[in-house]
Order: C-alpha cells, then sequence, then structure tokens
C-alpha cells in the first residue's frame, strides 16, 4: 500500500509539472504564428537590408531584414538579391515585428533552352532534361542582352534562358535571356529600307535587318541612325543568326569624298543658333549648331548650345557643304 501511494504521489506531480509546461508550449506556438507574415514582395533594397511587401489584407510594410536571416526558396537556401518582385513570401518576425529573422519564398528557378512558345506559355528543358511551362504576364521582366528590356514576342525556341516562377501557379517573374550572336566585318553593298548587304573580305554575301533595336556607333563612340550608314562603309555588326536581325553596327570607316573639316579656335559671337569662331591665324568663320551637333563638355560631359559661351576655347569639326557643327568640344 505503501508502494502504491508512491507511485500515486509522483503521478500528480509529474502531472501538476507537465500541464504549466504545455501552456508554456501552446503560448510560445501562438506567439510564434502570430510572428508570421505572409504577402507578395513588392520591392529589395538590399543596399539598406529591407524588403517591402503586401500582405493578404492589402497592407503595405517594410521590414529590416536581420543580418543573419536565411533565405529559402523551395527548401534552397539562396541570396535576397535573387528574389524576385511578386514573389509570394513567409517572413518570421521578432518580437517586436520589425526585422525579418526567417525568410521563406515561393520562387524556383530554371536554366535551360526554350523548347516550345504556346501563346503566353513558354516552355523550358534544362541540360538535365528537367522541363517547367510557366506563364507570361503583364508583370513578367523579360531581360535581353546588357539588360535590355525585351517582350515576349523577342523570345524564341532554341533560346538559351534562366527563369524564376511561383512553382504553383507557374507564372514567371523574370525571364532572362542569353541571346545568340554572331559577328560580321566587311563593306556595305547595298541599302535597301531597312535590310542592309554586307560582303566580307573572303565574299561572303549576308543581308541584315535593321529594327528599332539595333544599336548604330558612328567614329568617336558618337551613336548613330540607319540614315548615317553609306553604301562603301566598312562596318562590323552583331547580329542574331536565327533571324539576321541586327544588334549592332559599328561603323569603322566611310568611304567617300570627305566634306568635314576641323577647326580650332575661340568662340567670339552666339547668335541664335549659330556661333562665331576665330582661328589662331584670325580667320572668322560662322557654323550653325543644329540638333543633331554633339556638344562634349570637360570630361566627356554631354553639353547643350546654352553651355556655350563667348571666350571658350573650342575644337569644331563642321561640314563643309552645309556649313553645319557636327561635333563641338570645349577645350578648356
Amino acid at each position: 500500500m505503501k508502494l502504491i501511494r508512491h507511485k500515486g504521489a509522483s503521478t500528480t506531480k509529474f502531472i501538476g509539472l507537465l500541464v504549466p509546461l504545455l501552456l508554456m508550449v501552446l503560448i510560445a506556438c501562438t506567439l510564434t504564428e502570430d510572428q508570421l507574415i505572409e504577402g507578395i514582395l513588392q520591392n529589395v533594397d538590399s543596399v539598406n537590408g529591407e524588403i517591402t511587401i503586401v500582405t493578404k489584407d492589402g497592407k503595405t510594410i517594410t521590414l529590416t531584414i536581420a543580418t543573419d536571416a536565411p533565405v529559402a526558396t523551395e527548401g534552397a537556401s539562396s541570396a535576397l538579391e535573387t528574389l524576385e518582385p511578386g514573389t509570394t513570401l513567409e517572413v518570421e518576425v521578432d518580437d517586436d515585428g520589425q526585422v525579418a529573422v526567417r525568410i521563406k519564398a515561393r520562387q524556383a528557378k530554371l536554366q535551360g533552352r526554350i523548347v516550345e512558345i504556346a501563346g503566353n506559355e513558354v516552355t523550358i528543358e534544362s541540360p538535365l532534361g528537367r522541363k517547367a511551362t510557366v506563364l507570361v504576364t503583364e508583370n513578367t521582366r523579360i531581360e535581353l542582352e546588357d539588360d535590355f528590356p525585351g517582350a515576349l514576342s523577342d523570345l524564341r525556341v532554341g533560346s538559351e534562358v534562366e527563369v524564376k516562377f511561383d512553382p504553383e501557379s507557374r507564372v514567371a517573374f523574370k525571364i532572362d535571356s542569353d541571346e545568340e550572336e554572331a559577328e560580321i566585318d566587311g563593306v556595305v553593298l547595298e541599302i535597301a529600307g531597312s535590310e542592309v548587304t554586307v560582303e566580307t573580305e573572303r565574299g561572303r554575301i549576308l543581308t541584315l535587318i535593321v529594327g528599332e533595336r539595333t544599336r548604330f556607333e558612328l567614329e568617336h563612340d558618337i551613336p548613330g541612325t540607319l540614315a548615317d550608314l553609306q553604301v562603301g562603309a566598312t562596318i562590323e555588326a552583331k547580329f542574331d543568326p536565327f533571324t539576321r536581325d541586327a544588334l549592332e553596327i559599328e561603323i569603322e570607316e566611310q568611304h567617300e569624298e570627305s566634306n568635314e573639316e576641323e577647326i580650332e579656335g575661340v568662340i567670339v559671337g552666339i547668335e541664335g543658333n549659330e556661333i562665331t569662331v576665330e582661328t589662331e591665324s584670325g580667320r572668322i568663320l560662322t557654323f550653325t549648331v543644329a540638333d543633331q551637333t554633339r556638344i562634349e563638355l570637360d570630361d566627356d560631359f554631354k553639353g547643350t548650345l546654352s553651355d556655350l559661351r563667348v571666350g571658350l576655347q573650342i575644337d569644331i569639326r563642321v561640314n563643309t557643304e552645309t556649313n553645319v557643327a557636327l561635333e563641338v568640344e570645349v577645350e578648356d
């Protein structure tokens, strides 16, 4: 009987200790649930270590990221900078609700080649054979070469891409396309509308298509247009080998009789869009500054006509036929 009483006392004592412990666990669980914030990522400020999210009830909040806060995307550790706006987040915050101590993101990533484009659905296959079909929406950011913004119409089957998307909704946050490009050096044989025909030293003839995305570069790294290109010019072009779309055309030399002259002197008069220059030899010359005139100040800073004034020493390149200044470089 003593033994039985001893067990009963022990049981009572054990239950007495267990109840407060269970209460503490329940309270802790409740606090943990209260410290979880779910929402959609709106912005990542990696400089200040902050994220802005929109919660389910429509509130916009900004949280500071703890320096040791882990970031997980689909079970794998990641970096804060890899998160894209639109990603669904589950954020654990501290007691004050101001600092994020743990972040779980519903974001997956796949690198591979586009194997199919059907409407707004793009299917990508990785080198290991993993496939994913993502939905392209108006909020999907598409980046081409040199971070150039693109659209769904810029994507094509065979392109190498990296896509970040929601694995549940399949909505793509960002598609980064690594455009395949080829290069050609040669002489312009013909310009017909938006098509430029080039012949290389070895006799290869290729016709390139100039579009809105084509970048032209003239002498002295001056940006140009198709109108600046002439038959006989020596060019170096980068283009899409699949579509023949010209990505960049650098004009190395224009084979024509020069009608340009470079003059050094001091500005002695400015009237409207005309500037008058006196050279070292005493020549007085007046030139027109047009909208396309490139004006370069100190440290290659781009200027305007209003930056010029009487007394400035300049180096001016002009078209001797039209008397229009092509480039004005301020020397002092």
